[in-house]
């Protein structure tokens, strides 16, 4: 009798560099065709895989397909954390097509969350500009006020956006460094 880690270990999917984004764009409903055409692997071993190591998965998905709102939500954003963690795994060290399904899978999950969510495309953009005029306007003031800017980064980063605060830094920085080289 063959033993469940033996199994894994022959399945050429559980060991393919993308397992992680093929498990999360499984469970995002994508067929196995396309799967397999996307990641060069063959449409049976795919299938196998899908069958055999992906049942606990598939029996959560059936379990939260009947829960609440709220728990179809936390699903959702576990399958984003998920496909988001693939995409940055792979930013580091996949291909450009591996990224770019990445990146696809992400965002078609990010869009079924905000649908969830009741967000349509409009409320998306009109949010997104919104967060670029403030961005542009923290920005203005904070190379205006380098005393400021410094207090600004430090609350940003204390509020845990590590992201944001490199990036004010860094437009703070260019900005003080294109002043000295005027003067």
């Amino acid at each position: 009798m063959t033993s469940r880690t033996e199994t894994v270990a022959r399945c050429s999917i559980c060991l393919h560099d993308d397992t992680e984004l093929i498990n999360t764009q499984l469970m995002a409903g994508e067929s196995v065709r396309e799967l397999a055409r996307q990641h060069t692997v063959s449409t049976s071993a795919l299938s196998r895989h899908s069958q055999r190591h992906m049942a606990t998965a598939r029996q959560h998905a059936a379990r939260d397909s009947t829960a609440a709102p709220a728990d179809l939500l936390a699903r959702l954003v576990d399958l984003a954390d998920s496909a988001r963690a693939a995409r940055l795994r792979l930013a580091e060290r996949g291909s450009p097509n591996a990224q770019a399904r990445a990146s696809d899978t992400e965002s078609r999950i990010l869009f079924g969350l905000l649908g969830q969510l009741g967000i349509n495309d409009m409320t998306t953009v009109t949010a997104l500009q919104q967060a670029e005029k403030l961005t542009h306007a923290v920005a203005k003031f904070s190379v205006s006020n380098p005393i400021a800017a410094g207090a600004l980064i430090r609350e940003i980063r204390s509020q845990n956006l590590p992201d944001f605060a490199a990036q004010l830094e860094a437009i703070v920085s260019k900005q003080n460094q294109t002043a000295i080289e005027r003067n």
